[in-house]
């Protein structure tokens, strides 16, 4: 189910701004489970329901002004909020459901809270009204661009095998012990504290509730100048320079796969910490993309400042 209001006023001319509330329900989605010697005929089962729930909400704000007098831009807001009980109905990657279903309600895998996102189109005056200079100089333009948003959920978990495979369960939380770990000298300046977590004795679901940390923020502005050499009527050339995350701020990806478990219970009952847990193993967008060797066509997002110069033939 989706629904959503809008409200919008024209600002002279050439500008508009919209305000809108928008807002999703989803109901009797599939949630597969795992369950473990509930029959003596069926020691392992994987069930299928219908209890799956989500529900998102957001207030979306956004200015526009259309390309005039040299000027065009585009600029968003988005304060949102994504809550279900479970992402990714997957057999593969079955986390264990909590006996209270209140501990497995809580953001989701993907939820947001604040993201701003824009560009700006503007045409440069020309530094000189004839000559060698004019013909230099004229009709360039330059585009900027800019991607902002608050860290995403993180889940943290811990695992033990079984005749049937790992589980996981996500761990108690110890009372009075910070959740961060801040040190400039890790990955991104600060980790997720292993010592504000414990196994419980009983191999269950914590009461650390799912998706109840965060990873790291994410920013990036890009900017590009560029012009059109006109040959004739159907001929031209287009040069363009791009200047990816102009700034070089450093995008550090969230604690993902082992990097989110605790560690691991084995044989015995001894608990092994994962020495790399709660902290980013990699930056986002570590190179230039793209298909065969060398430099590709496409820039991941979040790599470190990168230019990049193109001409393109129109006829």
């Amino acid at each position: 189910m989706n629904w959503h209001v809008s409200l919008e006023r024209s600002l002279g001319d050439n500008q508009t701004i919209t305000a809108s509330y928008v807002g999703a329900a989803g109901r009797r989605l599939l949630h597969t489970q795992t369950l473990f010697d509930q029959n003596v005929e069926f020691p392992f089962l994987r069930l299928t329901t219908n209890e799956g729930r989500s529900d998102y909400r957001a207030l979306q704000v956004q200015f526009r002004r259309r390309f005039a007098d040299g000027l065009g831009s585009s600029i968003s807001y988005t304060w949102a909020r994504a809550l279900d009980n479970v992402s990714d109905d997957s057999a593969r990657n079955v986390l264990m459901r909590s006996a209270n279903q209140a501990f497995d309600r809580g953001p989701s895998d993907f939820d947001v809270r604040h993201q701003v996102n824009g560009f700006v189109n503007y045409d440069l005056p020309a530094l000189f009204s004839k000559g060698v200079g004019n013909k230099l100089f004229r009709s360039w333009s330059i585009d900027s661009s800019a991607n902002l948003r608050s860290a995403r959920p993180v889940n943290v978990v811990y695992m033990f095998p079984t005749s049937f495979g790992v589980a996981y369960f996500r761990p108690d939380v110890v009372a009075g012990e910070s959740l961060y770990v801040f040190d400039p000298s890790v990955e991104g300046g600060r980790l997720i504290n292993p010592a504000a977590f414990i196994v419980p004795s009983g191999l269950e679901q914590g009461n650390l509730g799912r998706n109840s940390l965060r990873g790291f923020p994410f920013y990036q502005i890009d900017l590009a100048l560029r012009r059109q050499f006109n040959f004739s009527e159907s001929a031209a050339l287009k040069f363009r320079a791009d200047v990816f995350n102009i700034f070089n701020h450093p995008n550090f990806a969230d604690p993902v796969g082992q990097d989110r478990v605790l560690g691991g219970v084995f044989s015995g009952g001894s608990f092994t910490p994962n020495s790399t847990f709660g902290r980013s193993s990699s930056v986002l967008g570590q190179s230039l993309s793209g298909l065969g060797e060398g430099f590709g066509s496409f820039y991941d997002t979040g790599g470190p400042r990168t230019l990049r110069f193109s001409l393109k033939l129109v006829f």
